[in-house]
């Protein structure tokens, strides 16, 4: 069953030896000369699938690789029932902030810790499983952007996005959206026992982001 079709990947769900699973597929480069285009896809799928795997296993909720196939061009991964956005997912409950707010910065500080930066840590990325038996659970997905880095600034750019992408996509309630980051930060400080390096980088990140604003 097809899911979405973006600029870089095709997702659709399929059935993987009886289990029902995302497969998603790395979009032909027409612009590019075929070969370069086949080297620089099978670098960005093994890249992805290695660092979804090395930051589940440090305890990061994230959907396990099944199957990675270069040559369709395409991983195999497990597909969350009962998920969907972070944003739609706030928008129409009133579970507590707080608990989002500590899962959020869990995954966020076990990705970190395993050596990945994600690079594109946005709302659209963090889905909520919501089922009625059990709390719900958060996941990051879509790895495609990530590479290994230990960097305080890479990590403080990836809390950065996630700042912005909250307040892009909660600005009508302002209020839960600084309550939620404050949260986020101050969790993922205590998790890295961090001595304020990150936390100071990604005020200096923030600041450049609104110079960029005001001048355009």
């Amino acid at each position: 069953m097809f899911l979405f079709h973006g600029t870089e990947a095709k997702l659709s769900i399929v059935d993987y030896n009886g289990i029902k699973a995302i497969r998603k597929e790395r979009i032909i480069k027409n612009y590019r000369i075929p070969e370069i285009d086949t080297f620089l896809t099978k670098g960005r799928i093994k890249r992805e699938s290695k660092n979804l795997e090395r930051c589940r296993i440090n305890g990061c909720p994230c959907p396990r690789v099944y199957y990675t196939d270069y040559q369709q061009r395409c991983i195999f991964m497990e597909f969350i029932e009962n998920s969907t956005s972070l944003t739609d997912y706030i928008k129409s409950n009133n579970y507590s902030l707080q608990h989002l707010s500590k899962m959020i910065s869990v995954a966020v500080s076990a990705i970190h810790l395993s050596g990945v930066i994600h690079g594109d840590l946005t709302t659209s990325n963090i889905i909520v499983e919501a089922n009625s038996d059990y709390e719900p659970k958060i996941y990051i997905i879509d790895f495609g952007l990530s590479f290994s880095s230990s960097s305080i600034e890479d990590r403080a750019v990836d809390l950065y996005v996630l700042e912005r992408s909250l307040s892009i996509s909660l600005s009508h309630i302002c209020d839960k959206m600084e309550n939620m980051f404050n949260l986020v930060l101050e969790n993922y400080r205590k998790i890295m026992d961090d001595d304020k390096n990150i936390i100071k980088k990604y005020q200096q990140v923030k600041q450049r982001g609104r110079k960029k604003q005001i001048l355009g």
